[in-house]
C-alpha cells in the first residue's frame, strides 16, 4: 500500500497516543491529497490558509468553530473509507488468486508463507473468522476491509491488539 493509504490509519493511532494538535496537523497533510478545495485538489507540501479553512469546514460538522476529537475521528473514518474504496480493487486483484471475486482463508494464508508462520497463520485465521460476518467462509467486497484494515472493525482490531500485546510481552507479565 502507498503512504497515502496508510496515513489515515497512522493519524488514528497518533490521536490515541499523542495530543490532538499533532493528529490535526497530520490530518491536514492527508487531506490536501484527498479533499477537493475550490474545485481543485490541493497539492504540494503545505496547505494555504484558504485550504486549511476549507478542510476545517469539512471537519467542523456542528459549525461551532472548533474541530472536536469526535469530529476528527469521524473525519478519519471517512478518510479510511475513501482510502479503502481507492485501494480495494487492487487489493482484491493481488489476494484473489482464483479470481472468483472473493477472498478465501487459503488465499489470505498464502500471503504469509509456510508452516514456520504457524502463529501468524492462527492469528490470520482468527481475523478472517471475525471479518467473515455472514459466515460463508469467504470474504466478499464488503468484508475485506475488516481483514486488511482492522481499525475498521472493532472485533478484528481487538484481535490485532491482543496478538501484538502477546508478541511484545516477552516476560508474560501482561
Amino acid at each position: 500500500l502507498k503512504l497515502d493509504a496508510l496515513l489515515p490509519r497512522i493519524a488514528l493511532r497518533i490521536m490515541v497516543i499523542c495530543q490532538k494538535r499533532v493528529a490535526l496537523a497530520l490530518l491536514f497533510s492527508v487531506a490536501h491529497s484527498v479533499l477537493e478545495v475550490g474545485g481543485k485538489t490541493a497539492e504540494g507540501p503545505s496547505l494555504s490558509v484558504k485550504q486549511m479553512q476549507a478542510i476545517h469546514e469539512k471537519l467542523d460538522k456542528n459549525r461551532d468553530g472548533r474541530a472536536t476529537l469526535a469530529e476528527l475521528m469521524a473525519f478519519t473514518s471517512t478518510m479510511q473509507q475513501l482510502t479503502f474504496q481507492k485501494t480495494a480493487p487492487q487489493l482484491l486483484e493481488e489476494v484473489d488468486s482464483n479470481r472468483d471475486g472473493n477472498v478465501s482463508l487459503a488465499e489470505v494464508l498464502d500471503l504469509w508463507g509456510g508452516e514456520d508462520m504457524k502463529s501468524q497463520h492462527e492469528h490470520e485465521e482468527a481475523k478472517f473468522k471475525a471479518a467473515d460476518r455472514n459466515g460463508d467462509k469467504v470474504l466478499d467486497f464488503d468484508e475485506i476491509p475488516a481483514m486488511f484494515h482492522p481499525e475498521m472493525n472493532a472485533e478484528v482490531l481487538k484481535l490485532v491488539i491482543d496478538y501484538s500485546m502477546k508478541e511484545k510481552d516477552l516476560n508474560g507479565d501482561g
